[in-house]
């Protein structure tokens, strides 16, 4: 069994030499992209004459994982390479018609990070502060039922796109809300919705309120694609409809990237939703935690603050097994 190190090793030259060939003009680059909580070490390709991937990024953590499974590297390179020459064929094709800087603007979405978590990573790429969080940009190649083909923003991308932070969050505030649509659905409809697409929720705010609404009812703040959901707390407008619904402030729980879960601050305690959080974030894998503090929104002010000030500091602790080490 390989090492992790001399797994790298190998497979950098073997991924590499898939990725360059008939392709004279790119280049082959090892690159560190923020997944989640995670910083893996990625295989890619750019063009010589400008700094974008060519190729789809093939992780070295999540190889190697595979290959302890498996456990013989070549059969793992044989079921790999058939999947990644289709894999840059399509991401080719996708580049096309990205080259165009106007038509790449038109992608740009909100996405969320940890600041703590990955403050190094953030250091390569424009954002802004939100409490604890980072609002960082994506570029969306593609997105259907099959799931995303992206590129985070680094401070390379901002610059192939001409245009600073401040133009960045404003086409980012606009794409997001014309591609993603945020939206808020009870608790009980995010399942359904996911399995059938449903549209049930969408009447929310018009249906005659229950009594039984009107007491611990939990609702999700997240979007039609499910993807970055939890930006969808930028839209006041989803906040303040739903405030006004249940007539309270909202307490803003940051359940994962995908979503954030809301309910009336007269039904729960801010301490407590906070040390469910956490216990909650140590069964869910590291990727998927957003934060351990919880936020308020409120209904007067349309504003959202942080009310908790959690002892963990960090998604992920030390022993915690961010990332494959041998």
């Amino acid at each position: 069994m390989l090492s992790f190190e001399e797994f790298s090793e190998k497979m950098i030259k073997t991924v590499g030499m898939i990725m360059r060939r008939g392709r004279d003009n790119v280049e082959v680059v090892v690159i560190h992209v923020p997944e989640g909580n995670e910083i893996l070490t990625g295989i890619t390709t750019i063009a010589k004459d400008q700094k974008i991937t060519t190729s789809p990024t093939v992780y070295l953590e999540k190889l190697y994982k595979t290959y302890q499974i498996i456990g013989d590297y070549d059969e793992l390179v044989k079921n790999l390479e058939p999947w990644l020459i289709e894999a840059i064929k399509e991401q080719e094709e996708l580049l096309k018609l990205a080259k165009d800087p106007e038509t790449a603007k038109k992608n740009i979405v909100f996405s969320f990070l940890h600041t703590k978590q990955n403050e190094d990573i953030l250091g390569m790429m424009p954002k802004r502060s939100f409490h604890d969080l980072s609002i960082t940009y994506t570029w969306l190649l593609k997105m259907n039922q099959d799931g995303i083909n992206k590129i985070p923003v680094t401070n390379e991308v901002m610059d192939f796109l001409g245009v600073n932070e401040q133009e960045l969050y404003e086409l980012a505030y606009e794409n997001t809300k014309r591609i993603l649509e945020p939206v808020v659905m009870k608790i009980d409809d995010v399942t359904n919705y996911l399995l059938h697409r449903t549209t049930q929720y969408i009447d929310l705010f018009d249906a005659p309120q229950s009594q039984e609404e009107n007491s611990g009812t939990v609702y999700a703040v997240t979007n039609r694609g499910m993807s970055f959901g939890a930006t969808s707390v930028l839209y006041k407008e989803e906040l303040q409809k739903l405030a006004e619904k249940l007539n309270s402030n909202l307490f803003l729980v940051p359940i994962s990237n995908q979503l954030m879960w809301a309910m009336s601050d007269e039904d729960s305690n801010s301490e407590e939703l906070a040390e469910l959080l956490y216990f909650g974030n140590q069964v869910r894998s590291i990727g998927t935690r957003l934060s351990n503090e919880i936020y308020l929104y409120d209904k007067e002010t349309q504003e959202i603050t942080q009310v908790t000030d959690s002892e963990h500091k960090m998604l992920v602790e030390k022993d915690d097994g961010m990332s494959v080490s041998m």
